[in-house]
């Protein structure tokens, strides 16, 4: 079966929400992914598996990192979630 991914392509204001104090515990090895993907650039790609726990985090909590995460996601999810189904393109 072939890797599925998903790219979000951020604004700078959404990249801002992501430059911000290193959270802790498990959310500080999400974080380290998306800033390592951001630091070459505005692109963000994740697979599946990643997808959810970004879903995961943006839904499930109150955190300052959880926050920021919504604020820089909330716009390429939303696009995401609302696209018709005749839209491969944004499933690479």
């Amino acid at each position: 079966m072939q890797d599925r991914t998903v790219t979000f392509d951020l604004l700078p204001a959404e990249i801002e929400q992501l430059t911000g104090a290193s959270p802790v515990g498990p959310q500080q090895a999400f974080h380290r992914k998306l800033a390592d993907q951001l630091r070459d650039g505005s692109r963000v790609t994740l697979d599946f598996c990643e997808l959810g726990e970004l879903v995961w985090y943006v839904s499930s909590g109150e955190t300052n990192f959880q926050i920021r995460l919504r604020r820089a996601f909330v716009r390429s999810l939303y696009t995401l979630l609302s696209a018709p189904l005749d839209r491969p393109d944004l499933l690479r």
